[in-house]
């Protein structure tokens, strides 16, 4: 099963997840630093995506984040943090990252909304989370 940026389901899915406001982004960063050991700094801008940035070991959110956005961008900076170089991309390093963060925020990882991330992702780990 192939999932694209522009599939319909792909689209449904990612609208039908609740937008978060600036503060409870905040919170759930907090959320996950004390989780993790992190100290991840949380950054506003009016962007319309998120980012983390390993150098300054920072999280930057755009206005109305769905909350799966933060889950995912803090691990990239725990699978930075766990692997360095090696952790940067959306590989089994940050794969294995992803499933922890998740596991700690949702208390289950298969409630992470796999279609909504990268269809590369989703695609290569799909056969782990039945139902999805």
């Amino acid at each position: 099963m192939k999932i694209k940026r522009d599939d319909k389901k792909y689209r449904e899915a990612w609208h039908s997840y609740k937008r978060i406001p600036i503060t409870e982004a905040k919170f759930i960063v907090d959320l996950l630093n004390q989780e993790f050991g992190i100290k991840a700094v949380f950054k506003f801008n009016n962007r319309a995506r998120a980012f983390a940035k390993y150098g300054s070991n920072s999280i930057t959110v755009g206005l109305n984040e769905p909350e799966w956005v933060i889950v995912h961008e803090f691990a990239h900076l725990l699978s930075f943090r766990r692997y360095g170089e090696a952790g940067k991309h959306h590989g089994v390093h940050f794969y294995n990252s992803l499933k922890d963060v998740a596991t700690a925020y949702y208390g289950d990882m298969h409630k992470y909304p796999f279609i909504c991330d990268y269809a590369s992702l989703y695609c290569r780990y799909y056969k782990e989370f039945p139902g999805r």
